[in-house]
């Protein structure tokens, strides 16, 4: 018996050469890992989820919490 088919949807973009490398790094680093690599689906969702905007001293920053559960 297969796993649980997850309701997702693929969409593609045109990045810089480093950013997809860059991804895998920051989403291994907070946990969202997917074999030796990092799950940059699970990063993109936890921003899209959990992501917020905010304003400090006139720039916009992005904050994420990260108190998400992980697995290996």
């Amino acid at each position: 018996m297969g796993r649980k088919k997850l309701d997702r949807r693929e969409f593609k973009a045109n990045v810089a050469p480093e950013t997809p490398d860059r991804l895998h790094a920051i989403a291994r680093s907070v946990g969202l890992k997917y074999g030796e690599g990092g799950n940059i689906g699970g990063l993109l969702d936890l921003i899209a989820k959990r992501g917020q905007v905010s304003d400090l001293a006139g720039k916009s920053f992005l904050i994420v919490p990260l108190d998400i559960e992980t697995s290996e």
